[in-house]
């Protein structure tokens, strides 16, 4: 990904995992647990041709001690950033899947929602905004449900856009 891409973020070879740093991500999502984002696939392997990266909150925790403790949880966060493709604009949609808009996030986004009997991940935000494409989704956890969920997915979208170009 060319370097201009991104404008800020966290230092990672991965394009995707320096969309956010740890203190905007605790901040948009408000669960202190997000540590370090762990890479998942590099440019031109992932989703559209993108790169990949997932946060979580770490399996175990310190306090300021060193005491372990229970890790603040938020459902992991993944972004996929895909330079020069288009993808939201080309990306097929599943059988009996409907688009439903994003009003204000980037150039144009969309929720591709399918028929499921329990969804596991929020359905997946497709967000637009000059030559970059976005994908995010947030893994659901109860108590969370995909409607809890989504609020905070979309504010993740506009944070994101406003940073890529």
């Amino acid at each position: 990904m060319p370097a201009q891409a991104v404008q800020s973020g966290a230092r990672s070879t991965n394009p995707a995992c320096a969309v956010f740093t740890i203190d905007e991500l605790q901040k948009i999502t408000g669960f202190p647990g997000y540590r370090q984002p762990s890479p998942g696939d590099p440019p031109g392997e992932g989703v559209g041709g993108g790169a990949s990266c997932q946060y979580e909150a770490p399996l175990f925790a310190m306090d300021a001690r060193g005491n372990p403790i229970a890790a603040p949880k938020g459902p992991l966060l993944s972004i996929v950033l895909i330079n020069g493709k288009n993808y939201t604009q080309t990306v097929p949609i599943g059988k009996g899947c409907k688009k439903e808009a994003v009003a204000g996030v980037g150039d144009a986004a969309f929720f591709e929602v399918c028929p499921a009997t329990k969804l596991s991940r929020t359905p997946p935000l497709y967000v637009k905004k000059g030559a970059t494409d976005l994908v995010l989704q947030l893994d659901i956890k109860a108590p969370d449900t995909d409607a809890a969920l989504r609020p905070t997915l979309v504010a993740l979208a506009r944070a994101a856009a406003a940073k890529v170009k």
